[in-house]
C-alpha cells in the first residue's frame, strides 16, 4: 500500500439489497452484495468491516466515501446518507452523493437511451433516460416519478431498460414499447456499488470539502400518512 493510493468505500442502501465496494485508485478491489431480509440499520457496519476485510483495508485507510443518494426506499436513503456522513465526520474525510438511477445506467455501454427504473411503488417508478456521449454518461431525460405511459410521453426511440422496477412492470413495458424496449440481464437491475465509487470520483477529487453539499434524492413526497383525530 503506497501513501499516494486513493481508497473510496462507497455503497448503496436506496433498495431491500445491500451493495459495498472498496476502490484502489477508482479500480474495484472488493465488492459484496447482501440480499438478507434484515433492515439496513442493522447489517450496514457489519457489512463495511467485511468488505474492508476482503479488501484488505483498515477504515482509517479509507480517502473518501460514495452513497447512493437516492431515489429509492425513503428509510434506506436516510440511513445510507446518515451513515455515509457520519463516517466522513469521523474520518475527517470527503464523501459524494450519487444518483441510485445513474448507477443503475453506468455499466451499460451502449449507443441507445439507457431507462433505469425503480420501483416507486403506489403504480410508479423512478426513472430517467441517460446516453453515453464520447463515453461520458450524460442525462437526456431528467429524473422524475411516473407510471409507465408516463415514460412513454418522454421515449419515442429504442431504449434499453434496467432496474428493479422491471420486476413488476416489465411485460407492461413490452405491452406498450413492443420491439423498441431492450433488456438486460438480471444481475444488472440491482446497483453495484462498483459504480457509486466510480461516478463518485469528480466531486470527490474536487478540492473542497463536500460534507454538507449531499443531500437525499426523494423525487417524491415520503408516503406518511396522518392519523385521524380522536374526537371530531
Amino acid at each position: 500500500m503506497k501513501k499516494s493510493d486513493y481508497f473510496v468505500l462507497s455503497f448503496d442502501t436506496t433498495t431491500f439489497n445491500a451493495s459495498l465496494s472498496v476502490l484502489k485508485n477508482f479500480s474495484v478491489i472488493a465488492q459484496i452484495k447482501d440480499t438478507s431480509k434484515t433492515t439496513h440499520s442493522t447489517r450496514i457496519l457489519k457489512l463495511t468491516e467485511k468488505v474492508l476485510e476482503q479488501a484488505k483495508v483498515g477504515l482509517f485507510d479509507i480517502s473518501g466515501i460514495g452513497v447512493c443518494a437516492g431515489p429509492g426506499s425513503f428509510t434506506g436513503v436516510r440511513i445510507g446518507l446518515a451513515f455515509a456522513k457520519g463516517l466522513a465526520y469521523a474520518l475527517r474525510i470527503k464523501m459524494a452523493g450519487v444518483s441510485s438511477l445513474k448507477a443503475l445506467a453506468a455499466p451499460l455501454v451502449t449507443d441507445i437511451l439507457i431507462c433505469p427504473v425503480i420501483d416507486a411503488y403506489r403504480n410508479q417508478v423512478y426513472f430517467a433516460g441517460y446516453k453515453y456521449r464520447n463515453n461520458i454518461l450524460t442525462l437526456q431525460i431528467k429524473e422524475q416519478a411516473g407510471s409507465i405511459e408516463d415514460i412513454a410521453k418522454h421515449i419515442k426511440e429504442p431504449a434499453l431498460f434496467v432496474g428493479d422496477g422491471l420486476v413488476a412492470y416489465k411485460e407492461k413495458i413490452k405491452s406498450i414499447f413492443n420491439e423498441s424496449a431492450k433488456f438486460v440481464s438480471d444481475d444488472f437491475n440491482t446497483i453495484k456499488a462498483e459504480y457509486i465509487g466510480k461516478l463518485a470520483k469528480k466531486p470527490l477529487l474536487k478540492n473542497k470539502d463536500n460534507l454538507y453539499d449531499v443531500s437525499p434524492v426523494y423525487i417524491r413526497k415520503p408516503d406518511i400518512r396522518q392519523n385521524k383525530p380522536l374526537i371530531n
